[in-house]
């Protein structure tokens, strides 16, 4: 075969392939319009994708609601639970509660998703339903110095408590029910006190304070003289003027002061049979005034 007859067997044969194209293509697809008229089809088989799944903690009895949402290229379709007994999932992918959340509980959730070619993407979740957070603050003590043996010990606190107990220095942990005072306590020393409040599921808050109880002698001195003077004076103008009003508030401040003394007493006196006596005789002196006041505002009216 010559050169020449080998080059016009493949120029034809090239010119038949070419021909052939539009019956390939299609009877429409001649020229220009060949291109307008191509379809191609391409199949979604790629499943929606999460944006930030999670898990949930929750407070019990209250009312649940949480966006949780998928993207997908093609669009989303719907969201849908397995079970709507307690939540359930909106169009738009928020969960909801359609039942009340009143017990402590777990709850186990497989949420899915639909894109717009019908591939599905699940996930498991929980939403745990729990008791409220705890809080505690004291508000008395606090970190000072006081110049009196009696502290209240106040607190407040947030969420569900189950027990409040406390700790005063080296002592034993005592429950109480707030608010209490901490009576009697020894003075010009530090004192330590902790308190703790739990929950039923056994959550444990704490917080500690440390004051000092200085010398608390002045402050009763001062008091008990101010109420000896101003009996004193009373009693002296009652007897100048003879006046039983001024005697019968000589011995109300009289019993004041014997009241006082048999709660409070005074710190450096530890003798009982001596604070027996001082009581014994402000209240005596304090009810012969009132009585004697009392006999001679009747005489005066009579």
């Amino acid at each position: 075969m010559t050169i020449k007859n080998k080059y016009s067997k493949l120029f034809i044969t090239l010119i038949v392939i070419l021909s052939s194209i539009p019956f390939v293509l299609g009877a429409d697809c001649i020229g220009e319009d060949c291109e307008s008229n191509m379809t191609i089809v391409i199949t979604d088989t790629t499943p929606p994708t999460w944006e930030n799944p999670r898990n949930f903690t929750h407070e019990v009895n209250t009312s649940f609601s949480e966006a949780f949402n998928a993207s997908d290229v093609g669009g989303i379709s719907y969201y849908w639970l397995n079970d709507t007994t307690i939540f359930n999932i909106s169009q738009i992918g928020t969960i909801t509660n359609v039942s009340a959340l009143s017990n402590i509980s777990i709850h186990y959730i497989n949420v899915s998703v639909n894109d717009t070619a019908g591939n599905i993407a699940s996930i498991i979740i929980w939403i745990n339903v729990t008791l409220p957070s705890i809080t505690l603050t004291i508000s008395s003590p606090t970190n000072t110095t006081y110049n009196y043996v009696d502290v209240d010990l106040l607190v407040s606190t947030t969420g569900i408590i189950d027990t409040h107990w406390y700790k005063l220095n080296s002592g034993n942990n005592i429950t109480f029910i707030p608010n209490i005072t901490l009576n009697n306590l020894e003075w010009e020393q530090y004192h330590t006190i902790q308190v703790w409040v739990n929950n039923s599921e056994g959550n444990i808050v704490t917080e500690i304070r440390r004051f000092y109880i200085g010398d608390i002698r002045t402050n009763y001195l001062m008091y008990y003289l101010l109420v000896l003077v101003l009996g004193g004076l009373l009693l002296l103008l009652g007897c100048e003027r003879e006046d039983p009003i001024l005697m019968i508030l000589e011995g109300f401040l009289f019993s004041a002061f014997s009241i006082t003394y048999a709660i409070k007493g005074y710190p450096t006196i530890d003798s009982e049979f001596l604070n027996i006596v001082i009581i014994t005789i402000s209240s005596g002196f304090a009810f012969y005034l009132m009585a004697i006041g009392s006999l001679q505002l009747v005489e005066d009216r009579t």
